[in-house]
């Protein structure tokens, strides 16, 4: 779909495409898992788990309030909690509450990324990562992988010949026979 307009948007927004993801969940019916667009099933969704989570949110008005860019500070402090009880050691002030994979990622490529720069990307990945790299005007590179992900060689080969600002990873899922990654060995 592309819109006529005299409006003068950007150069980079001109070169936006349609999302294929946005089209694929048009097209999809209520019977329809769509891959595509990563839609789980709905029978796993936690609804009790979530209303429990929202009512416990809603008790504390300050829920409706603007807060922090980073996120509440409260759930920071929770997040972090948590991150240290799976042995993790952050801190507070280095977290940042998004609203999803979609602004993180946004983000990262704003802070990391010049028109021109590279980026490594396993193949195939997250269409909308792409998206937003291609935005950001940056040079995609694709990785082989197996089943399990980037190959480590293939990446060693691009490594070797490009300078790559930014390698991105789809870390615990891989839709190629729908692995999930094991946790490293221990040493």
């Amino acid at each position: 779909m592309s819109v006529t307009t005299d409006f003068d948007f950007a150069d980079r927004v001109r070169a936006i495409n349609a999302s294929a993801i946005r089209q694929a969940l048009k097209n999809a019916g209520p019977t329809t898992i769509s891959f595509a667009g990563g839609l789980p099933d709905p029978a796993l969704f936690d609804v009790e788990g979530l209303a429990h989570a929202s009512r416990l949110a809603l008790d504390d008005r300050l829920a409706f309030q603007y807060s922090q860019t980073e996120g509440v500070p409260r759930l920071r402090e929770q997040l972090a909690a948590l991150l240290a009880q799976r042995g993790a050691r952050v801190d507070t002030d280095g977290l940042i509450v998004t609203t999803g994979a979609m602004q993180g990622i946004h983000l990262i490529a704003q802070i990391l990324l010049n028109p021109g720069d590279s980026v490594a990307v396993e193949r195939p990945t997250f269409l909308t990562a792409l998206q937003t790299f291609n935005l950001h005007e940056a040079r995609v590179l694709e990785v082989s992988g197996d089943r399990f992900g980037m190959l480590p060689e293939a990446l060693e080969s691009v490594l070797r010949k490009q300078r790559v600002k930014l390698v991105y990873v789809v870390p615990n899922f891989n839709r190629r026979g729908d692995a999930v990654r094991a946790p490293p060995a221990a040493a």
